[in-house]
């Protein structure tokens, strides 16, 4: 019996399994293709490719170490869209380390009023790069505008840099005022009442604006939960701030 037939039999899967590399390798290159025009159209467009600050325009060119001084820039700045545009480009890089990735997203999200992401992404940046003094400092300072006074005060006591009298006298004064809110006294009330608004509140939703000597001005929503009502003992504290 002629071996030809089984041979023939096996010519279409070869032809199939040669059909489908073929199309793997059009795909790749399809997706190469795609990349490069992206980062032409990159290029060549100045909304992505300069960063202005103090109505001063700077290039910033396909190369990571200039990408990475931008972002610093953009992050110092506060220039949201300008860290969003370079974190995009900055990612592209294979060799792009993830605690810069961290630092710029950290600072999209509290800029954006978005304190408690700004916290988590902060803390998972000081726990991958403990030697980052930047993120140990400014979540100290996230801690304090979030009244987390044992975890800022921790983070300020760690930070050492003599060489630069600007930044210690800052946490000094951070320190100082950690001190203050922990000296305060409370004076207090204690009666039989009838509350028809237990919780102080009515399903309402209210901004406050608040000047920060230290972050600038802040905005706070907060919405107020549902109505409850009550009888039963008051407890009122009135809080007095000694500044001996």
């Amino acid at each position: 019996m002629s071996k030809f037939p089984f041979i023939f039999l096996f010519i279409p899967f070869l032809v199939l399994a040669e059909n489908q590399e073929k199309d793997f390798r059009l795909q790749q290159q399809s997706q190469l293709n795609q990349q490069r025009q992206e980062q032409q159209f990159i290029q060549q467009d100045k909304f992505f490719t300069t960063l202005t600050i103090n109505n001063q325009e700077f290039d910033v060119s396909d190369n990571i170490e200039e990408i990475m001084t931008a972002l610093f820039l953009a992050i110092n700045h506060k220039q949201t869209n300008d860290i969003e545009h370079l974190l995009i480009r900055y990612k592209q890089f294979p060799q792009a380390e993830q605690g810069m990735i961290l630092f710029a997203e950290a600072n999209i999200a509290f800029n954006q009023g978005n304190t408690k992401k700004a916290i988590q992404l902060y803390e998972q940046l000081v726990q991958q790069e403990p030697d980052f003094t930047r993120g140990k400092l400014d979540l100290a300072k996230l801690y304090f505008l979030n009244w987390q006074n044992n975890q800022s005060k921790i983070l300020f006591n760690q930070i050492a840099l003599p060489q630069q009298p600007n930044v210690m006298a800052r946490v000094n004064q951070y320190l100082s005022q950690l001190d203050y809110r922990q000296s305060w006294q409370g004076s207090f009330s204690f009666g039989t009442i009838y509350n028809s608004n237990l919780n102080q509140s009515g399903n309402e939703t209210s901004k406050e604006i608040v000047e920060n000597p230290y972050l600038g001005t802040l905005e706070f929503t907060r919405t107020r939960p549902t109505i409850q009502k009550s009888t039963g003992f008051s407890y009122e504290a009135v809080l007095n701030l000694s500044l001996i």
